[in-house]
């Protein structure tokens, strides 16, 4: 039996009662009723023409309307098939979507390409995460220089993000600019893989070297005591197996390691060590190691573990200087303009989301891109699982350290991204044009300017400066406790499920709650955040808390979404989420990593998060009274735009 096709004709008793409502006086005006008439009329011909039938013939034969069939179309978001049988005596083009949705829960084939591109292009952004902070740990740089070199990429996407949406709407070339900005950001990322490696520094200047970071630490400091249990362990190495023999000091320094082969930062093999080591009395640990180099090469093992108070010393002092910091350089601008990239081609594919969607399911757009959170936890497992693999030994200069591939990483992107491309050609991806109007950059003024949208963006800004501050200091923080990669992968999994879970039922927290009221509660939720990270001891404590992540970042940026595009005409919506994900995920994530950075360096992580709960706190008080002081203004009409049959007034 053949699958039969949606009928999408609303039925005449419908227009009907749209029509009964439009003649009430209801606040307005004369000119707004005509518009009102004219997209009814238009709608009902569009309909009718699709079904190659006079308005005459829209009816049954015994003068009720007829009742849609089973089936889908690109309009509807998961809309339910009516069954056939179904002897209803309402007519069920009149029934609210959320009853039919309920009633029948079929997938949307026409959203499945969508939600897979949200699953690749997370995922390669899971992929190539761990390699910058690596190697950024390499150079032992303090919170506030990290913070600024983090928030540097995302203060000019900032920029970037509105010229690319403008761009996109002024031309009507948004999937041309989509695939231009995933290009770009592919081959940015690709070409880490083909920079000249890490040179490699002489054993008398790793010494000297080592002694440098050495003297950064007081000699009754928990730093100074780690560094001599494993100069001490060294020591003792080399007394019971001896030096190797036959092998000369360039034997041991060989420079194979390239700029995706980096030492761990992170060990936990001396653990059990040190404790019974660390007491002993040596002058110097590095003067011990200084004079045995000479005679036999250092037997030195530098793993570098987190000590009980959290902090550890970076790995550069394996490499010379001048090289490791023009490697750094290099590595730092491909990755910074690759994440500059990254945010216009996600901003372009919300704007084909919302407008497949449609206007009256706007709501649902965060249930598609909880897919690419989805695919980020998935990803990032994985990687993780694989970079574990992906370790081995190797002797250096008499050094043994050891290494991690981060090739994997580099190659699991490739491959995402590549996902990505045949998506958008396979699938025919195309972004669906509501109108010929003439493109305006005045009709995207109201909501940058006026003072209920206005308020709204200055929350997208402090949303977006919390979230950037948990993102970058929360790991560095998970680790000061304790937290191994294990305890992190299960953080990232929480976070994801809570950002289903919370996706899948905002439209109905939205229908009972009121855009307002969810994003004042969610800045409570940040509040509450905050206060907990500052005052958890356990690492494993943080999990139930992320259980709010959903609550605070899902929530609130499908509201942020989905209210903001609705004061904007369908040829402006580039343009809009330009600067909405250019404030939230440049702007206010830039400002976040910079301003946690010298607040961690100069108050403590602790006092940090305390001061963030205090500040969200008074902000959301005031955002509450200030949103409800001001009226929403009236959307620009540019062109009659046809209701769709899911209409609120039916």
């Amino acid at each position: 039996m053949a699958k039969p096709t949606f009928n999408y004709m609303p039925c005449l008793r419908c227009y009907y009662c749209e029509f009964l409502v439009m003649s009430t006086p209801a606040m307005e005006t004369g000119n707004q009723r005509q518009i009102r008439l004219a997209r009814v009329i238009a709608s009902y011909q569009a309909a009718a023409a699709d079904e190659d039938a006079a308005p005459s013939s829209a009816g049954a034969t015994d003068g009720r309307p007829r009742k849609p069939k089973a089936g889908f179309t690109a309009d509807v978001w998961d809309h339910g098939a009516l069954d056939e049988d179904d002897e209803d005596d309402e007519p069920q083009c009149c029934l609210g979507p959320d009853e039919a949705t309920l009633r029948y829960c079929p997938m949307n084939e026409s959203l499945l390409p969508f939600k897979l591109l949200y699953v690749f292009l997370r995922g390669g952004v899971a992929c190539i995460m761990p390699y910058l902070s690596v190697f950024l740990s390499l150079l032992s740089l303090p919170p506030s220089t990290v913070g600024i070199l983090l928030g540097l990429p995302c203060l000019v996407m900032a920029f970037v993000n509105p010229v690319f949406g403008f761009v996109a709407d002024k031309f009507q070339c948004r999937k041309a600019v989509l695939l231009l900005c995933l290009s770009l950001w592919f081959a940015f990322i690709v070409s880490v893989t083909f920079l000249r490696p890490l040179k490699p520094a002489a054993c008398k200047e790793v010494v000297d070297n080592l002694w440098e970071v050495s003297r950064t630490f007081p000699k009754d400091s928990k730093e100074y005591q780690h560094l001599l249990c494993m100069v001490n362990r060294s020591l003792d190495e080399y007394r019971m197996e001896g030096r190797p023999g036959g092998q000369t000091e360039e034997e041991h320094w060989k420079p194979v390691l390239s700029l995706l082969q980096l030492p761990d930062p992170f060990s936990t093999g001396l653990v059990g060590t040190c404790a019974s080591t660390a007491a002993r009395d040596h002058k110097d640990p590095i003067s011990a190691l200084t004079e045995n180099i000479e005679q036999f090469g250092a037997l030195f093992i530098p793993h570098v573990m987190a000590p009980p108070n959290g902090t550890s010393a970076g790995i550069g002092w394996l490499f010379e200087r001048a090289s490791l910091l023009q490697s750094f350089v290099k590595v730092f601008v491909l990755m910074s303009l690759g994440e500059v990239m990254q945010g216009p081609t996600m901003a372009l594919t919300d704007t084909a989301t919302l407008n497949e969607l449609g206007e009256q399911q706007w709501n649902r757009y965060g249930w598609q891109r909880s897919f690419g959170s989805a695919g980020f936890a998935i990803y990032s497992i994985a990687v993780a699982s694989f970079l574990g693999l992906m370790r081995f030994p190797q002797m250096i200069c008499g050094l043994e350290i050891e290494i991690i591939d981060y090739c994997i990483g580099t190659v699991m992107f490739g491959g995402t991204v590549a996902c990505a491309f045949g998506l958008l050609f396979a699938c025919c991806f195309r972004f669906k044009y509501y109108t010929n109007a003439e493109y305006k950059f005045s009709n995207v003024l109201p909501a940058l300017c006026s003072g209920y949208y206005g308020s709204i963006m200055v929350t997208a800004l402090v949303l977006a400066v919390c979230n950037g501050c948990v993102a970058g200091y929360l790991s560095w923080h998970l680790r000061s406790l304790g937290a191994t990669e294990i305890t992190l992968s299960l953080v990232l999994a929480v976070r994801a499920g809570s950002e289903l879970l919370l996706a899948f039922h905002t439209p109905r927290l939205i229908g009972c709650s009121g855009h307002v009221e969810l994003l004042f509660a969610g800045l409570l939720v940040y509040c509450l955040r905050f206060l907990c990270y500052a005052l958890v001891t356990n690492p494993w404590m943080v999990l139930p808390v992320e259980v709010l992540h959903g609550m605070s970042i899902a929530l609130t940026w499908n509201i942020l979404v989905s209210l903001l595009c609705r004061a904007v005409p369908f040829e402006c919506m580039a343009t809009l989420q330009g600067f909405l994900s250019g404030i939230y995920f440049g702007l206010g994530h830039g400002i976040g990593a910079i301003a946690g950075g010298f607040m961690v360096t100069s108050y403590g992580v602790l006092w940090t998060f305390y001061s963030f709960s205090f500040g969200v706190f008074c902000y959301a008080i005031g955002f509450f009274l200030a949103v409800k002081a001001f009226r929403p203004p009236r959307k620009a009409v540019t062109s009659y735009q046809m209701l769709s049959s899911k209409d609120p007034l039916w």
